[in-house]
C-alpha cells in the first residue's frame, strides 16, 4: 500500500511539473512591442521619434502591401498617375467620382493624421526628456514632420478638414488657410529651436516657404528659400526590411504590381527602385528620384 502511495505521489509531482511549465510558456516576451508605460523616459521618447518617422513615410508614400499614401492618391486625382487595376475605390479617385464610403481614402486620411499625432507626441516627449531641449535637433525634426502633414492635408483636401487631438474621434473643421497657418506654427517651432543642426533649420524653412506659397505669399516664400542651399533635399527613406517599410510609390508603379502607371506620353518605364521623396528649396514642391 505504501508503495502504491509513493507511486501516486511521484506521478502527481511528475504531472504538476509540466503544468507549471505550461503556465510559463504563455508568458512570451515580444521585443518588438513597447509597453506604453515605458515611453515616459528618454528611451521611450526615442522610440516615439522612430515610430513617427515610420508613420510619416507610410502616410506619404504608402507601403508594399497594397496601401497607398498621399503621393499616390493625390497623383491619381490630378492625373499624374493612371489607375491600372480593378479596385473600384481607386477607379473612383481616377475618375474624380469619389463616394463618401470610399474605404481606400478613409485609410489614407487616417494615416496622415496618425503621422501628425505621432510626430507631435514625439516632439513633446523629446522636449520633456532631453538633458538640454535647446540642443536636441530631434525635437525640430518632429515639428517639421508635423508641419508637413498639415501642408499635405491643406493641399490635398477641400477646405473644412477636422484635426482631432490625440484620444479624440472628432473635431471642428478647419479652413484651408488655417491649416497652412497651423503648419507654419510647427515650422516656426523648429526654426526657433533647431538644436544647431542646419538640416533641421533648412527643412523648416522649406516647409514654411511651401505653406506661404500655398497662402499666395510668393515673395515671403522666396525670401526663405533664398537662405537654403540649392542642393539641399529632405529625403524620406524606405527599407526592404518589411512590407510596411517598403516604398508604396515605387511598388504601385513597378512590375508585377503596376497598380498605377504614369499617364504622360514621355513615360520611359517604371520608376526606379531607389525612388525617394525629396523636398527641394528650388521650387518648394515635392520631387522624386
Amino acid at each position: 500500500m505504501k508503495t502504491l502511495r509513493h507511486i501516486g505521489l511521484a506521478l502527481a509531482a511528475a504531472l504538476w511539473i509540466p503544468l507549471v511549465a505550461c503556465n510559463d510558456l504563455v508568458k512570451v516576451d515580444n521585443p518588438n512591442v513597447i509597453d506604453p508605460g515605458n515611453l515616459g523616459d528618454a528611451n521611450g521618447a526615442t522610440a516615439l521619434r522612430v515610430g513617427a518617422l515610420g508613420d510619416f513615410a507610410f502616410a506619404v508614400d504608402g507601403d508594399g502591401g497594397g496601401t497607398e499614401g498621399q503621393t499616390l492618391v493625390s497623383g491619381l486625382l490630378s492625373d499624374e498617375y493612371r489607375n491600372s487595376d480593378t479596385f473600384g475605390t481607386r477607379q473612383e479617385v481616377d475618375q474624380r467620382a469619389v463616394q463618401p464610403a470610399n474605404v481606400t481614402l478613409t485609410g489614407v486620411f487616417r494615416l496622415i493624421h496618425r503621422a501628425r499625432l505621432a510626430a507631435e507626441r514625439a516632439a513633446r516627449a523629446l522636449a520633456a526628456t532631453a538633458p538640454d531641449s535647446l540642443a536636441d535637433p530631434r525635437i525640430a525634426e518632429m515639428w517639421n514632420v508635423a508641419g508637413f502633414t498639415y501642408v499635405m492635408v491643406g493641399e490635398n483636401y477641400c477646405s473644412g478638414v477636422p484635426f482631432p487631438a490625440e484620444g479624440e474621434a472628432s473635431a471642428p473643421p478647419i479652413a484651408t488657410s488655417e491649416i497652412f497657418n497651423q503648419a507654419i506654427v510647427r515650422f516656426d517651432r523648429a526654426i526657433a529651436n533647431f538644436g544647431g543642426d542646419s538640416t533641421r533649420l533648412w527643412t523648416a524653412w522649406v516647409g514654411k516657404a511651401r505653406a506661404l506659397l500655398d497662402l499666395n505669399q510668393p515673395a515671403a516664400a522666396a525670401g526663405l528659400l533664398g537662405l537654403v542651399p540649392d542642393t539641399f533635399a529632405y529625403v524620406i527613406e524606405h527599407s526592404a526590411a518589411s512590407t510596411r517599410e517598403e516604398n508604396g510609390t515605387y511598388e504601385f508603379n513597378a512590375t508585377p504590381s503596376l497598380r498605377s502607371s504614369c499617364c504622360s506620353s514621355t513615360r520611359v518605364g517604371p520608376l526606379p527602385p531607389t525612388l525617394q521623396t525629396e523636398w527641394r528649396p528650388a521650387s518648394s514642391r515635392q520631387r522624386r528620384r
